[in-house]
């Protein structure tokens, strides 16, 4: 079998910010739920979609901007 050359993330590079990540870690720990409304996982999707979002509205801005020069 071939092996794979892929590194696997560390929980740093999936979640960057430490005060976020103590957070959840904290949560799992305690035994919180991972999915439903008040969810582990659902809290960590909300987050994953605005940054998301942000990141589509300055690059949008950005280009307007070029655009208009």
């Amino acid at each position: 079998m071939k092996s794979s050359n892929k590194k696997t993330p560390r929980l740093e590079d999936l979640i960057p910010d430490a005060e976020r990540r103590e957070e959840i870690l904290g949560r799992m720990y305690k035994g919180d739920k991972l999915l439903g409304e008040k969810g582990i996982f659902t809290d960590l999707l909300q987050a994953m979609v605005n940054a998301a979002l942000e990141g589509e509205m300055d690059h949008h801005l950005k280009e307007e901007t070029r655009s208009n020069k």
